[in-house]
């Protein structure tokens, strides 16, 4: 994220600018920005109409209209739709207009929408907002600008017209450029990139002021058009180096061990190197799998010899419970293997918030034994994940190993923590931030009644694949604690 300074306690951030060269930059893309605002103002003489509303206030506070809408809109049958492009129809643009979607009353909101849009994005992008957003918006508040008039599906505005639109596009494009080329001659203030690590001190997290070695160019890496150059052989020796993480004797209380196989080391592994990976020390990470070496990935191999391979499910449950035995036995050789207080499990499709995870793990003592996540008929729910504290994965080395898969509990996730519970009486402790499904699926009727209060600030997410679609989520995470 671009950024112009470097105090940020939870997101890495971008430096472009210094000095003069900041108030320059800033100057010259005000100057660019209102260009662009003239030539709307300027071409105002097609006029664009938002209607102003006013919304009733009860003292200091805005009611709300009880009343149910007409219409129910099914957004369960719509957002699972084989077709994407079948979730919003001819049929429900007229319901929309009519405002059978929405509660009735006088009461039609106190903001407008304004989304602006062209000819090839009707059947896709519009279409998509109609379907989810849209849906919840009275149609007297919601305006897409577009060059005609014409879609039977989405409400349009025309903003351009002639030689007005020509001019137009030039000139913010030309405003453009102007902006562009500022980034490129600060170009010789390099792109600073600044890691934080999260430490804990009592309840309270601190924040490590040094800068790292070496920049890790998130903006380069996660724009790639070949997701598979995210990261790269240079990237994870200078990882292990710990140059991309700031420097200090401190390198954060909670190791990540992730359960992986070979075919995934060159998508769903890179994916997470590239994200919240590069982010985490490298005596704090470990991939646990089939392989005992990787050109990108700190992988071991944890599955006895004579299974065979690939592993598959019915011999997985040795990557959680010969990993977890390797994981500790390495914590308790390394000189600041006493720091680490948690050991978070979890699948190499999962995402994972380690600054949600390092605020949930701030509520309980790690002296005590817990083990945390969604629970689920006495064990964890598959692919959520689960943290171990400090007081419980201590007393795990004299049976971790013989933890094995049963005819009831087929897959690891279940089949170990059961095991543990059996050996040391400590039961799985339910969270709603850990979640088996991805985000999306808490929006539907089953995922509603499995989260009727929703997720919270949630901390993993599973299934979140394709790659892309890890990568897209952990944008939005770093945007919003950008945002706090």
């Amino acid at each position: 994220m671009v950024e112009n300074n470097l105090t940020s306690p939870l997101i890495p951030l971008l430096a472009i600018t210094k000095g003069q060269n900041q108030r320059r930059f800033m100057i010259i893309s005000m100057v660019a920005t209102m260009i662009t605002i003239a030539v709307f103002i300027y071409l105002g003489k097609y006029p664009l109409t938002l209607n102003s509303y006013v919304h009733q206030q009860n003292s200091s506070r805005t009611t709300v209209s009880p009343q149910l809408p007409k219409r129910v809109f099914n957004t369960f049958a719509r957002h699972y739709t084989k077709n994407i492009s079948d979730c919003w129809t001819d049929e429900d643009y007229n319901y929309w207009k009519q405002g059978d979607f929405y509660p009735p009353g006088p009461l039609h909101g106190n903001i407008a929408y304004m989304i602006l849009t062209g000819d090839k994005h009707l059947r896709s992008r519009c279409d998509i907002m109609m379907c989810t957003f849209g849906v919840t918006i009275h149609p007297s508040r919601l305006f897409f600008v577009e060059n005609n008039l014409t879609s039977p599906l989405i409400p349009l505005l025309a903003l351009t017209k002639g030689q007005n639109q020509q001019r137009f596009m030039i000139i913010s494009m030309v405003a453009t450029m102007i902006t562009i080329a500022v980034f490129i001659y600060l170009g010789k203030y390099p792109l600073t990139l600044n890691s934080y690590v999260h430490h804990q001190n009592s309840s309270r997290t601190t924040v490590s002021p040094q800068l790292p070695k070496r920049v890790f160019n998130t903006f380069a890496r996660h724009y790639t058009k070949n997701i598979s150059d995210c990261w790269t052989d240079e990237d994870y020796n200078y990882w292990k180096q710990g140059d991309f993480y700031p420097s200090g004797p401190l390198h954060g209380n909670i190791a990540y061990m992730i359960l992986t196989g070979d075919k995934h080391l060159r998508s769903r592994c890179d994916i997470m190197m590239c994200t919240f990976g590069v982010t985490i020390h490298p005596s704090r990470l470990f991939f646990v799998g089939e392989s005992s070496s990787d050109s990108r990935i700190p992988i071991y191999d944890v599955v006895v010899p004579e299974t065979p391979r690939p592993v598959d499910t019915t011999w997985s449950h040795q990557k959680v419970s010969r990993g977890l035995a390797m994981v500790i036995d390495k914590l308790n050789k390394s000189a600041d293997g006493a720091e680490v207080q948690w050991i978070m499990v979890l699948d190499d499709d999962t995402f994972i918030s380690p600054p949600n995870l390092v605020l949930l793990v701030a509520e309980y003592n790690p002296q005590e034994s817990f083990m945390i996540g969604q629970e689920c008929a006495g064990a964890f729910c598959g692919g959520a994940g689960y943290v171990i504290s400090r007081g419980l994965f201590e007393r795990l080395p004299p049976f971790i190993i013989s933890c094995y898969r049963t005819p009831v509990d087929g897959y690891s996730d279940q089949a170990v923590p059961r095991c543990i519970t059996i050996k040391t009486n400590v039961r799985p402790l339910d969270r709603k931030e850990f979640n088996s499904q991805p985000p999306d699926h808490f929006t539907s009727r089953d995922g509603l009644q499995v989260r009727p209060q929703g997720y919270g600030r949630g901390i993993t997410f599973h299934y979140m694949k394709p790659a892309e679609r890890y990568l897209s989520l952990w944008r939005l995470h770093q945007a919003y604690y950008r945002s706090r």
